[in-house]
């Protein structure tokens, strides 16, 4: 099983890639293995990953990830890519959920929406709506004075 190194979020990349591209890579004309498979999928789908933490390291995941859900190495591509847009939908759902707690001045629920976001859609980046919503956050008194509210005479 997958150890407790990686973190969260590299263990959702590695997951993604597993469900996202294991049936492309298995079995075929090659005759290809689930360590065949895993050690594919980490050097052609997860280069950051494998950077951090070592390709062995990262293929030794994703080949756990797919021994303990061998279903994903027969996927067809319309289930593949059904899964992809109901995550895509979700992801969407969940940013603007975020982008509508941030305006209400809920910002610990902003975060916690984004970080979710982050754990359906790790390929998707939320630095941006991170850094807007840290903006958000931040006490008028942090403001420029020339974004300061001036009132009227």
């Amino acid at each position: 099983m997958m150890t407790s190194r990686f973190a969260p979020v590299a263990r959702k990349l590695i997951e993604r890639a597993a469900v996202e591209y294991a049936a492309h890579y298995y079995g075929g004309p090659w005759r290809v293995d689930i360590d065949g498979a895993a050690e594919l999928i980490t050097d052609a789908h997860l280069p950051a990953v494998r950077a951090e933490y070592g390709p062995a390291a990262v293929a030794a995941a994703v080949a756990d990830y797919l021994r303990a859900h061998p279903e994903i190495l027969h996927s067809s591509e319309g289930e593949r890519e059904r899964h992809a847009q109901a995550r895509a939908r979700e992801w969407r759902r969940l940013v603007d959920a975020a982008e509508r707690a941030m305006c209400a001045g809920d910002i610990h629920r902003a975060r916690r929406l984004i970080d979710d976001a982050e754990m359906v859609g790790p390929g998707y980046s939320v630095t941006a709506y991170r850094s807007r919503i840290t903006a958000a956050a931040a006490p008028v008194a942090d403001l420029p004075r020339r974004q300061a509210v001036r009132r009227a005479s």
